[in-house]
């Protein structure tokens, strides 16, 4: 189950979230900004709502900015009236840092919230492993992971994950294999698992929900695969620190990559990362 902190100050802001969230997440509501960072404090949120009007922007906007600082990985959503100043308040929010906006009537109807959660839990993700990787993997390794992680949730193949680089299949395979990865399945793979520990640790669900929210079969399938692909077990994995460990075990199993100015951007592989072979699911503990 999702649990949901949100700022809001408004009667009517707080009705519509309860009815939006309803019984789908636990959800807290706070009425100022120091209530919810001491909310966020405590417990490990799976998500933040922060209401941005006239009566809370300027305090939303800088309880993001300090949260983002802070858990960087945690979704926020800039939660926007549809009124005569919304676009104020939208590049308000913008700027402060949030994960994705909500308007009122719009986007707290039904399921539209719940999705909106899911993209910004997505976003974050990626955003955390790219700053993880920093500029230690190819262009080509981040841009497959970005797309991959993405779209984890609607279990993307090969091919749409070439088609999506404007890569050959065949190209891409071979330019993979040179930067260390041994194959595209095995790239889309890490990026499920990616996601799997933001929502073991983060979010601390069980095993089994996580697996059937990244579409496995079974917890046990979820288990098989971390354990095939990064040699721990999903209680290991939050010990050991969870996304930002399991972004180290990816990089230890890729190549020994020496330091490259601009290595990121550039065009092609640069001659001074060298690959350290690794065959699928070989990685140990």
């Amino acid at each position: 189950m999702l649990d949901i902190v949100a700022l809001v100050a408004s009667s009517d802001a707080r009705a519509r979230i309860i009815t939006s969230v309803g019984r789908r997440a636990k959800r807290r509501l706070v009425s100022s900004p120091r209530d919810l960072a001491d909310a966020v404090a405590h417990t490990m949120p799976s998500a933040v709502i922060c209401e941005f009007s006239d009566e809370t922007g300027a305090g939303a906007a800088a309880a993001v900015r300090e949260l983002r600082s802070r858990r960087p990985a945690l979704p926020m959503i800039g939660y926007c009236w549809v009124e005569a100043h919304a676009s104020r308040h939208l590049m308000v929010a913008a700027r402060a840092g949030v994960s994705a906006l909500a308007l009122r009537g719009v986007d707290d109807i039904g399921a539209m919230l719940d999705q909106l959660l899911v993209e910004a839990e997505t976003d974050c993700v990626s955003d955390e492993v790219a700053r993880a990787l920093g500029g230690r993997v190819p262009r080509l390794v981040h841009d497959a992971l970005d797309y991959c992680i993405r779209q984890a949730r609607e279990l993307p193949d090969v091919a749409r994950l070439a088609e999506s680089l404007h890569l050959p299949r065949r190209t891409l395979g071979h330019r993979l294999q040179r930067a260390g990865v041994p194959s595209a399945a095995a790239l889309i793979s890490w990026s499920r698992l990616f996601l799997a520990a933001k929502l073991l640790v983060d979010d601390a669900r069980p095993v089994e929900q996580a697996a059937h929210a990244l579409g496995f079969a079974s917890g046990s399938a979820l288990r098989g695969m971390l354990r095939r692909y990064a040699g721990v077990t999903p209680r290991e994995l939050r010990e050991d620190g969870g996304l930002t460990y399991l972004v180290e075990l990816f990089v230890e199993g890729l190549a020994c990559i020496a330091p490259v100015a601009g290595h990121v951007g550039a065009s092609s592989l640069p001659t001074a990362y060298q690959p350290c072979p690794l065959s699928d699911g070989a990685m140990t503990r």
